[in-house]
């Protein structure tokens, strides 16, 4: 037992309280000084706060030595405040108390010679720990590295971007359904409960999930003990569809909330490069943090996009299992929430986990939901506003009928009436509107200009395989390569207008906040030996002008993705498309992304330029997109291996590590990735283009990097 526990000071403030609650209870409020009573409960209240932070001041430096120094300090205050403490329950719990109190006579004075002691001792006890002041912030210092060092540990993936997303396309009023439905009240307020929502594509499911992590943060916001952690699964980010980011970054929400949970996870720490050993150690965290708390919510979306089997795992068996284990840990405190679509494989996982209850999005709430959304476009839209009266009344009752619980359909649908310029042709469109979203897609990529046809294949390629969310200026440098990515570049392919790409697009995409693209390639030193980048959740966090980003600023750049997981699956799809399909599968455009990124690096050290738009992605990701298509059918990729063959790997590791066969490398181009060309290029860069003219193929940078710093 720590000596702190051996003195009986808690235990001597909690009797003393739960006297002092229990005689105002019982007598209620008197006429007599009843203020007296309420003061011993608030006073000792306030010391039970005192003491508690002391003993967790002690506790945190893990040195015997250094817990017996800080006790010595304050041993002798503590035991006369014992004595003091255990007087007056004494004196409270004597029959002749209460009949002075009850019959109003003067107040004990027995009891006011000890309250005024207790306070001496207190500056007795405050002088005592004063004088180690020093040692408390040194503590404090530690305990501090000791988060920071766990947060970054932690703090792999960003979900509050995904969230801060979805509420924005959340329109007050919808969603009510959800928050008044009687399973998901239950889910709620039942302990060790386990909720499923389902919806089809397109049906709003990651706004409902944004609306419900806003309900429990509401529920919890007036308890400490409370804690609430959200993730978004994303098919556009591969750090966001494995298991262990996932747990990684509900741990790190706990820890920011609570210093409970920082200090039950803190001696479970374990920095490992295991994956089986992370893992564990992230689930015996978050074991230790739900037993230790009163209410935990922790809410996932759109489960089903993890993966499926790979060569090397099935990810999203991997987090079903996760969560069968944890619903198996039997903790009351603990409520979990996800949503999916229904599918097979999900459904036969989830469906094994005990006490599962499934909530199904019915297409009667959603058009509830989606009359909301109509009314509202027409209303704030300038261009659907315009139009008559009766117009906009027959668009609400044909979206209202054709929707079909898909708010996506409903977007896609209003998009493409945008586009008409006359009633005629309103009533037109209405009249032919796609009924499912693959035929709408296909409307879509129908009606793209000829001309812009390949640009449009190109961008699609990269959206759909990119292994993070690309920003617009890497997306139109990505489309200057052009549908042959071992082709020589011609630089009359860039785009004047980077967000003509934009417009061609269409529907297909959506756009997130500008991010400063300086982060990306503006650095005081170059770690030539890292194939590192700055990550974009990273980025997300160094600036707040991030998030208000102005787009006509050179230095900021949008991001770019898919606007619905419905767009990739459609595109990679083998369903009828106004292209030909046969290099629309994965295997084929990692060979694609890989070559496209050895290339622009050839390229950009062969003309000796810049870094520019896409060289960190290219230099970051090429070998994961080599090691993603290392088994494919490999007489299919004859080109593919005639260009990586030119090259060697980072370090001079071997090709054969990543490919199923032996390729001998040539030294042609034996610089590449190996941080020769970064570090001649780290000496010369304060006197490169210091006129701000372009040289090469680098688009015009500013005079000096230190101007921009």
């Amino acid at each position: 037992m720590d000596p702190f526990s051996a003195l009986g000071v808690a235990a001597s403030i909690i009797a003393c309280i739960q006297l002092s609650q229990s005689l105002l209870k019982k007598l209620g409020p008197s006429a007599h000084r009843s203020q007296d009573l309420k003061l011993i409960l608030r006073t000792m209240m306030q010391f039970r706060k005192a003491y508690e932070t002391l003993k967790e001041y002690a506790e945190l430096d893990e040195s015997e030595e250094i817990r017996l120094a800080t006790f010595r300090q304050v041993e002798e205050p503590l035991k006369e405040c014992k004595d003091i403490i255990d007087n007056v329950v004494e004196r409270l719990e004597k029959n002749s108390f209460l009949k002075q109190w009850v019959t109003g006579s003067a107040w004990d004075r027995k009891l006011q010679k000890c309250m005024s002691r207790l306070n001496e001792v207190r500056l007795l006890l405050d002088m005592a720990m004063q004088s180690d002041q020093l040692w408390f912030s040194v503590v404090d210092q530690a305990k501090e590295e000791k988060r920071r060092a766990l947060l970054q540990w932690l703090s792999k993936t960003d979900p509050s971007t995904n969230h801060q997303a979805a509420r924005k396309a959340c329109m007050r009023g919808t969603g009510e359904w959800l928050l008044r439905n009687l399973e998901y009240r239950r889910w709620k307020e039942n302990p060790r409960s386990f909720l499923w929502l389902q919806g089809l594509p397109g049906a709003g499911k990651t706004v409902l999930c944004s609306t419900v992590v806003e309900d429990v943060q509401d529920f919890c916001s007036s308890d400490s003990g409370h804690l609430v952690a959200f993730y978004y699964f994303s098919f556009s980010d591969s750090q966001k569809q494995n298991t262990t980011n996932f747990l990684r970054s509900i741990l790190a929400q706990m820890i920011k909330q609570s210093n409970k949970a920082f200090h039950t996870a803190a001696p479970l720490y374990n920095d490992t490069d295991d994956p089986e050993l992370q893992l564990h150690a992230l689930k015996a965290m978050l074991r230790a943090i739900i037993a230790a708390h009163g209410y935990v919510f922790i809410v996932a979306d759109a489960l089903d996009e993890c993966p499926r089997a790979t060569a090397t795992q099935d990810e999203r068996q991997l987090v079903s299992e996760t969560l069968e284990e944890i619903i198996s840990w039997k903790l009351d405190s603990l409520h979990l929430m996800i949503t999916s679509r229904k599918i097979a494989d999900l459904e036969s996982m989830i469906h094994g986990i005990p006490g599962v209850v499934t909530v199904f999005i019915q297409n009667d709430h959603v058009d509830a939901d989606t009359r909301l959304y109509v009314a509202s476009e027409l209303q704030k839209d300038k261009k659907l506003r315009s139009w008559p009266p009766g117009i906009r009344t027959e668009i609400e009752t044909t979206l209202e009928r054709g929707a079909n619980g898909m708010f996506r359909w409903v977007s896609c649908q209003l998009e493409m009436l945008r586009s008409c310029i006359t009633p005629a042709q309103v009533r037109s469109c209405l009249k032919t509107l796609p009924e499912t979203l693959y035929s709408t897609y296909e409307r879509m990529l129908a009606e793209i200009d000829k001309k812009h046809i390949d640009m449009v294949i190109t961008a699609l390629k990269w959206l759909v395989i990119a292994e993070r969310p690309l920003r617009l200026d890497e997306l139109a440098e990505a489309v200057a390569l052009g549908l042959e990515p071992g082709a020589d570049f011609d630089i009359d392919n860039r785009l004047p207008d980077l967000t003509d790409i934009l417009r061609v697009l269409g529907s297909l995409v959506a756009v997130e906040v500008s991010l400063p693209r300086r982060f990306y390639w503006l650095r005081s030193e170059y770690d030539s030996d890292s194939d590192s980048e700055f990550e974009l959740d990273s980025v997300c966090h160094v600036s707040d002008a991030a998030t208000t980003g102005n787009s006509d600023n050179p230095y900021y750049s949008p991001i770019v993705r898919l606007a619905h997981f419905s767009v990739r699956e459609y595109l990679m799809s083998t369903l009828p498309k106004p292209w030909s399909t046969d290099h629309f599968n994965e295997a084929d455009l990692h060979d694609f992304a890989a070559i496209a990124c050895l290339n622009y690096i050839k390229l950009i050290m062969s003309h000796n330029s810049m870094f520019d738009d896409l060289y960190y992605y290219a230099r970051s990701y090429w070998r994961v997109h080599v090691q993603k298509c290392k088994n494919h059918d490999r007489a299919n990729s004859a080109k593919f291996i005639t260009f990586l063959s030119e090259f060697r790997l980072t370090g001079g590791r071997p090709l054969e590590r990543l490919l199923s066969s032996p390729i001998t490398p040539t030294s042609s181009n034996s610089r590449l990735c190996s941080g020769q060309f970064c570090r001649s290029w780290a000496k010369c860069r304060d006197g490169y283009c210091s006129s701000g003219s372009t040289s090469g193929l680098g688009r015009s940078r500013p005079s000096t990097f230190r101007d921009h710093q």
